[in-house]
């Protein structure tokens, strides 16, 4: 990395700015009918921080995701195949 830059995990705060964003978006997308809807059926408790491991990993910072919950593939299949999302697009 050249001297003086960060990567956007260490600019928007670290994992605290990473958590912080995920609960922000966990609770958007919760508080709207239609975004809700693919977690009616429920969510694991520690998604949030499940969602702020995979920003962070995204974003330059450690791969925390990978080596706890699994690499890029698995997240594909955990939101493959549930049809067609049309109001969501």
């Amino acid at each position: 990395m050249l001297r003086g830059m960060r990567t956007i995990f260490e600019a928007a705060g670290g994992m605290d700015g990473m958590r912080r964003l995920a609960t922000a978006w966990h609770s958007r997308v919760m508080a709207d009918e239609v975004m809700s809807h693919p977690f009616s059926h429920g969510f694991q408790k520690d998604h949030v921080e499940r969602l702020a491991s995979y920003f962070a990993e995204s974003l330059g910072g450690p791969p925390v995701y990978s080596t706890t919950y699994g690499d890029e593939t698995k997240v594909v299949r955990i939101h493959a195949g549930n049809g067609l999302h049309e109001d969501m697009d």
